[in-house]
């Protein structure tokens, strides 16, 4: 049961945690991957694994209950896996972002900050460089969760720029729930950086 979502979608549960199952793992090689990646391997990945996983994996299963540190430990091998095969910038961002919903959980600020940046950083190249949808995400989605991870970050103008993308995109009239959230999130950013401004130009005077 969701009891709360925050601005970059995560969302707080009452209860069993969906996102602590996202990533399947292979008990017997240690190949670790989201469904569609996990059933979909080409065979010069499955080389790749063989040398660089399987050769360095003790056997062990990961099917029953996982609490909160078991997630955090499957999501970074996931992500190592997604670097070390060459997966797509967008899909290793999801899996940052996912750690440092996690690392938010545990009020792990430091941690929270680090993946949060990574994944910043990756959904950004991503934009660029990949073909929508990404990762499920169309346009207006995507430049709104960029702005959400900018605007962590403190960077107004960075933020604003995506929010102005998500909300311009051809394809925002079909998702007007995610122009709302963007323009709400415009207003934020706007009040805020304005109070910052003048609180500036008070310590100075």
């Amino acid at each position: 049961m969701v009891v709360k979502r925050d601005i970059d979608f995560c969302n707080h549960y009452k209860g069993e945690n969906p996102y602590f199952y996202g990533i399947w793992i292979c008990p017997f090689c240690g190949y670790a991957a989201t469904e569609g990646r996990f059933l979909k391997l080409k065979k010069e990945k499955i080389i790749i694994i063989r040398e660089k996983i399987t050769s360095l994996w003790f056997q062990r299963n990961f099917g029953g209950k996982r609490e909160l540190d078991d997630a955090i430990s499957i999501y970074k091998l996931a992500l190592y896996q997604g670097k070390l095969l060459n997966y797509e910038s967008s899909y290793v961002a999801n899996l940052a972002l996912k750690l440092a919903w996690f690392y938010r959980y545990k009020k792990n600020e430091k941690k929270e900050i680090e993946f949060t940046k990574h994944a910043m950083q990756l959904y950004t190249h991503a934009f660029s460089n990949e073909k929508f949808p990404i990762t499920g995400m169309t346009p207006p989605v995507l430049a709104y969760i960029l702005g959400v991870l900018n605007f962590k970050f403190k960077d107004y103008r960075a933020a604003i720029k995506w929010l102005e993308k998500s909300v311009n995109d051809p394809e925002s009239y079909k998702q007007v729930h995610i122009v709302k959230m963007a323009r709400n999130l415009w207003q934020d950013i706007s009040d805020e950086y304005r109070n910052r401004k003048s609180e500036e130009y008070k310590e100075n005077v």
